[in-house]
């Protein structure tokens, strides 16, 4: 589990990897619910059986884009700024360019699906 370093929603929503349902998951909090929303848990769960299993990362960001109403490639920084290693995108799709570079960065999440803890 990470927490998710999107504008508005850093202070308690979190984004990672379910082994049990085999899903990518998130739990999200606007900042403005207060510091013990916590308790009330969160205000929107991206998670089965609410919705579909989520297969990749990329999926993943842009159903979080679409409920907090922000742009994907601000998703998909913030994704990249909670992970520990973040000169390893892990939401990046085999076919995706890297934003700012051009590049591709084939066959990324196949290498760090075992990094990150997914079967």
């Amino acid at each position: 589990m990470y927490n998710l370093k999107l504008a508005g929603w850093r202070n308690q929503s979190v984004w990672g990897w379910d082994p049990a349902l085999e899903t990518w998951y998130a739990q999200l909090t606007h900042d403005s619910a207060g510091y013990d929303a916590m308790e009330r848990g969160p205000q929107i769960w991206l998670s089965p059986p609410r919705v579909p299993v989520i297969s990749t990362p990329a999926a993943l960001a842009v159903k979080i884009a679409k409920v907090t109403r922000t742009e994907v490639a601000a998703v998909r920084t913030a994704m990249n700024d909670s992970l520990p290693g973040r000169h390893d995108p892990l939401w990046l799709p085999e076919e995706e360019p890297h934003p700012g570079t051009g590049h591709s960065f084939g066959g990324i999440i196949q290498r760090l699906i075992p990094r990150w803890g997914r079967p």
